[in-house]
């Protein structure tokens, strides 16, 4: 699903089963009825399709758990536990 905002962000919203979403206005996004499952949210840094491609392309790995390790001096390791398939992409900020 592909949301465009008021701000011009666009965000791509990824279900792991069906949903029904609808936007009433420039910032708000509802989901009819109920969901079980996973939902992953990512912004498109660009209106490039390939961009999308690429979030498309790792849209079915999610993170689980995780820890930060300090490998050395300096240096800050995330490693995380994922559901799904394919490879994690991950942005995380300490």
């Amino acid at each position: 699903y592909t949301a465009k905002l008021n701000n011009n962000q666009t965000w791509l919203i990824y279900a792991s089963s069906p949903i029904h979403l609808t936007k009433d206005d420039g910032s708000t996004i509802h989901c009819r009825g109920g969901f079980s499952g996973i939902i992953r949210i990512a912004l498109l840094p660009s209106s490039s399709p390939g961009f999308e491609s690429i979030l498309d392309q790792f849209s079915c790995c999610y993170p689980v758990s995780g820890a930060a390790d300090f490998t050395k001096p300096f240096a800050l390791e995330y490693k995380w536990e994922t559901r799904g398939k394919g490879d994690l992409l991950m942005l995380a900020h300490p």
